[in-house]
Order: structure tokens, then sequence, then C-alpha cells
């Protein structure tokens, strides 16, 4: 275990073991939904992401392309908790989950009130 700390928060974490939970995963959580919203933020998935982020993932060993959700704020924050979306790939380990919040453009065709859950 690697120990880290990040503003306020020291966390515990195993690289070699998330990525080796990450890349058994299929996919993220936007291209399972599939809804048209989940499609815009996978379209423009690499642009969201500030580099200082992606260099936290890269050093954490998290996949940036296989979130557990795709939340929508009006700026970009993150922070780590042990309340998470449950994913079968973690199961049986403890887990913390890095959850983040972004704004994304619209940038599909699609009009999005096309895409709304009823």
């Amino acid at each position: 275990m690697t120990e880290m700390k990040i503003g306020d928060q020291t966390i515990r974490y195993d690289r070699d073991a998330t990525v080796a939970i990450y890349g058994n995963m299929e996919g993220g959580y936007a291209e399972k939904c599939g809804c048209v919203f989940c499609k815009n933020f996978a379209a423009q998935r690499n642009l969201v992401y500030p580099a200082s982020f992606r260099a936290l993932l890269e050093q954490l060993g998290a996949d940036p392309n296989k979130e557990g959700e795709t939340p929508d704020s009006h700026y970009f924050e993150y922070f780590f908790t042990k309340a998470h979306p449950n994913h079968r790939a973690f199961d049986g380990g403890p887990m913390l989950a890095l959850e983040f919040t972004t704004h994304v453009k619209w940038v599909l065709e699609n009009n999005p009130d096309e895409g709304r859950h009823t």
C-alpha cells in the first residue's frame, strides 16, 4: 500500500491492484448507460479532465475511460469517499472512490431533450 496526502485527506492505495481491476472492466458507465447525456460525456471525456486530475488517476492506476457514473456540475472538483457506485469488479476488498463533478458542453447533434429518462 502506498500512502498519499491530498489536501486534508490521507489515502492508502494499491496501484497494481487498481490497474488489475480496471483491466478487467469492459468500459465506463457512459457506454453502459447509452443515454444521450452519457454519449455527450463520452464524446468529450478526454477534454473535461484537467491535466492534474489525469495525472492523479495515472498515479492511482485508475482508467479515466471507465468512470462509475457521470455527474454534471458548473465546475470541476473531486474528493475521496467511501460511498461509491456498486461495481462488481470492486467486490471483495476495501475500496475508496474518487468522486468528481464537472460541467460538459453539449457537443452532439441530438437535442438533449430527446434523451431524457421519464
